[in-house]
């Protein structure tokens, strides 16, 4: 859908780990963004909620399977 709102499928406390989850969606074939990262200012991105990896909704299922196979390794 060409209009497929972005979710959240991760929260991270810092913005290397969303990004290294962000490389594994994508070697998925899987669009996906890093958001409110507010590095380098730790405090504020912990005060906003951490940074978020998000998908589109479609894709939030998959992307969430994928994520949680690769804490299982």
């Amino acid at each position: 859908m060409a209009d497929d709102k972005l979710v959240t499928v991760a929260t991270f406390s810092y913005a290397a780990e969303a990004h290294l989850s962000k490389a594994k969606l994508e070697s998925a074939g899987m669009r996906s963004f890093v958001a409110e990262n507010f590095a380098p200012n730790w405090g504020i991105t912990v005060g906003a909620g951490g940074v978020k990896l998000q998908v589109k909704e479609s894709d939030a299922q998959k992307a969430t399977a994928i994520l949680k196979s690769q804490k299982k390794k």
